[in-house]
């Protein structure tokens, strides 16, 4: 993680954004990115880290459809500090759980 950060240190600043975490809206079966398979998920349970520099980085009938909500994250900023902010996410997510969500296939 920490060498990752530091190569998105290196880079230009970019556009402001967030990061945005997708959760569960239903208790069921979700897509494990990780496995190939699903994973059952309970209502507010994080399927995916994400961040953007668009409000609208989702449709609302995307997201319903797929059982999911666009919850962003504090604080926001730069693009070099939104990706940095979401690996760490991503890492805390993956420290607790042991694994990644599902829907983040890799660290990014």
């Amino acid at each position: 993680m920490t060498r990752e950060i530091e190569g998105i240190k290196r880079r230009t600043l970019g556009p402001s954004g967030f990061v945005y975490e997708l959760v569960a809206t239903k208790n069921g079966p979700y897509p494990n990115l990780n496995t190939g398979g699903t994973i059952n998920l309970k209502v507010g349970d994080v399927w995916k880290y994400g961040q953007t520099t668009k409000a609208n980085r989702y449709s609302e009938k995307s997201l319903k459809a797929k059982g999911l909500q666009m919850n962003p994250l504090p604080p926001g900023g730069n693009q070099m500090e939104i990706l940095i902010q979401e690996k760490y996410y991503i890492y805390g997510y993956f420290l607790l759980h042991g694994e990644r969500p599902p829907g983040n296939p890799i660290f990014r």
